[in-house]
């Protein structure tokens, strides 16, 4: 798996065809468990271990549920605030997952949210 901001401030993950045959593998065996959140932040582990973070759209005043990833800024112990550099959303997650779009073409991309 690899990730890349993108000049359009998009952030995309992909995946080699391996990675993509074990996914559907996954997504076969039990479709409806592959669909579940768990499984998305199984999924994109590597991604929050190098640098990104899961974001609690409420620590932005984002109004949806959309999964979305951070670039963290800063972190203050004292009020356990983060702040973030950058903000990426799935807008689609109503229709698709990230996991199975990622499962399906190979990749996904991750809107670059602006204030």
């Amino acid at each position: 798996m690899k990730f890349e901001i993108l000049a359009d401030g998009n952030l995309e993950i992909t995946i080699d065809a391996e990675a993509q045959k074990e996914l559907q593998e996954m997504y076969d065996c039990d479709p409806n468990r592959f669909m579940k959140d768990e499984t998305m932040y199984t999924v994109f582990e590597f991604v929050v271990c190098n640098g990104l973070s899961w974001v609690d759209p409420s620590d932005i005043g984002a109004m949806t549920e959309a999964p979305i990833l951070g670039v963290v800024s800063t972190y203050n112990e004292d009020t356990d605030k983060i702040t973030y550099e950058q903000v990426f959303w799935y807008p689609d997650y109503c229709v698709i997952s990230p996991q199975e779009e990622l499962c399906k073409y190979g990749k996904v991309i991750f809107q670059g949210a602006t204030d």
